[in-house]
């Protein structure tokens, strides 16, 4: 990746907040697997919302300067992955990720956590910003 990597699991996390994704986890993968540093696990509600968070989530990831150097599954919806390398986005439907089970085959991966900054974080609450 080109830029730092909270940067741009910053990124994912916003766009996934923006789109309406559910459930978003973002793992440190560097002690678990040796194919990437980090996996984001994100669910959409239908075929039409997983291809949409994954055209989001390009996007703005292309706004920071990044591609991925792949991408599969967007022709039927119901499972996307996006391969930056060092990140890999899961962008799937509930029952597939409950089917396959990722939550716990990877249960062992540290959980990444955005910090919002301040002024974010009072635009929320209603709050004018300083």
């Amino acid at each position: 990746m080109k830029n730092p990597s909270d940067v741009v699991l910053a990124r994912v996390a916003a766009l996934a907040e923006d789109k309406k994704g559910q459930d978003l986890r973002v793992l440190d993968a560097t002690d678990v697997v040796g194919w990437t540093d980090w996996i984001v696990l994100l669910s959409g509600t239908s075929d039409r919302h997983v291809v949409a968070l994954a055209d989001a989530l390009r996007a703005g990831l292309r706004q920071l300067g990044e591609t991925p150097l792949e991408v599969e599954g967007t022709e039927f919806g119901r499972w996307v992955v996006l391969d930056y390398g060092e990140l890999v986005i899961h962008v799937l439907q509930a029952e597939v990720r409950d089917y396959y089970a990722f939550d716990r085959l990877w249960a062992d991966a540290r959980i990444w956590a955005p910090t919002v900054p301040r002024t974010t974080a009072r635009r929320r609450a209603g709050a004018k910003p300083a």
